[in-house]
């Protein structure tokens, strides 16, 4: 019996040592995981404070941007075209822009006649 409880003991002595090694283990690698977490959550928090400036200008530019197509858009369908494209919507507005002009033109000719009357 004295042989037996020595094997006990040394069996229990080992059984011991790597189950209290196993649980270190586990707990270090939950703390490594965490303080990973904890790490990434701050670079985030930093590199979002870095390009902070950055961003807020995207933002604003993806804003006016939105506007402008808004806008675009309003003129495209009260024009009437029938086909979408850049090179169609140009020459609308273009005409639009020489035609304003033209009536200028034809009013300054108008006043000018009428002062010559």
């Amino acid at each position: 019996w004295i042989e037996e409880r020595r094997a006990k003991i040394i069996i229990a002595a080992f059984l011991r040592k790597y189950f209290a090694k196993g649980l270190s283990q586990s707990r270090r690698a939950r703390l490594l995981a965490g303080l990973k977490r904890l790490q990434a959550r701050q670079r985030g928090i930093m590199e979002r404070k870095r390009h902070r400036g950055i961003l807020m200008s995207l933002v604003e530019e993806a804003q006016r941007f939105q506007t402008i197509w808004m806008r675009a858009m309003a003129t495209l369908s009260r024009a009437g075209t029938e086909t979408v494209c850049w090179s169609s919507f140009r020459e609308t507005q273009l005409s639009r822009v020489s035609d304003i002009e033209d009536i200028e033109h034809l009013i300054d000719t108008k006043k000018a006649l009428g002062a010559a009357v």
